[in-house]
């Protein structure tokens, strides 16, 4: 029956996020992205856009082989700017937030051909950098990429990419308590990991872009946005019955 309960909300919070998706893409994004379920979105306009956010430059920290990259706004974009070498950033909310049953989304761009070696994503970290999620395009190969870093111990699954003329992409990454990863490009599914225990995962993690570079090529990146996932009403009566179910059956066998 659990296992019954598990592919139903799977299912129904992978058609929740085609919809989310499709809503926020088409808006001018904060302003007509936000609703009643938006934990944060960042469209990089305000004040002091980046007053939020840590930047890790590289991520390593000196001694781990990476370069800093540039990291600034430029016309309300989020831009990482190749200095030379392997150029590496990482740019997070400064606030940890809760990851479970969240889709965060971003956009990214290339603006340079395809076969040039760069990869732009998506991802969650905590700051140790034990626990890590991470979903990205590597162009150059036509892959989407989604890594997971799980007290300290990596996994990489990918899947074929097709690369648009644009070379501007909307990613999604969802992690649910039930459902485990999922990665969407332009709202289409492109990876699933249903097995993925959530759980192992910290309670609340900060999110944001990362990328690395080669060749002089520059990154650029966009509107990034939280959303809670929440069960929908159909599922939420399903699991009161199973509740009452289970209450029924306690009291038949006197358990206490």
């Amino acid at each position: 029956m659990y296992v019954i309960w598990k592919s139903m909300i799977a299912v129904v919070t992978m058609a929740l996020v085609g919809l989310i998706t499709g809503i926020a893409h088409g808006s001018t994004y904060c302003a007509g992205a936000a609703g009643p379920d938006t934990v944060l979105c960042e469209d990089f306009s305000g004040v002091n856009p980046l007053g939020g956010f840590n930047v890790f430059n590289p991520p390593g920290g000196s001694g781990s082989g990476q370069t800093a990259m540039g990291v600034a706004i430029n016309s309300e974009e989020l831009r990482f700017e190749h200095l030379g070498g392997f150029g590496v950033a990482h740019t997070v909310t400064a606030t940890s937030l809760v990851v479970k049953d969240r889709l965060l989304e971003g956009d990214v761009k290339f603006d340079f051909p395809t076969e040039r070696r760069a990869n732009a994503s998506i991802l969650w970290r905590d700051a140790t950098q034990q626990n890590q999620i991470t979903l990205g395009l590597q162009l150059d190969e036509n892959r989407v990429i989604l890594d997971t870093i799980v007290g300290g111990a990596f996994t990489r699954y990918d899947a074929p990419l097709v690369v648009g003329v644009e070379q501007f992409y909307h990613l999604s990454l969802l992690i649910s308590a039930v459902g485990g990863l999922s990665g969407y490009v332009d709202g289409v599914l492109a990876i699933s990991v249903p097995l993925f225990d959530a759980m192992s995962l910290p309670i609340s993690m900060n999110a944001g872009f990362s990328g690395n570079s080669r060749d002089g090529l520059d990154l650029r990146f966009d509107n990034l946005i939280i959303t809670a996932i929440p069960l929908p009403p159909a599922l939420l009566l399903f699991g009161s019955a199973l509740a009452l179910i289970g209450f029924a059956g306690r009291r038949r066998l006197n358990i206490k």
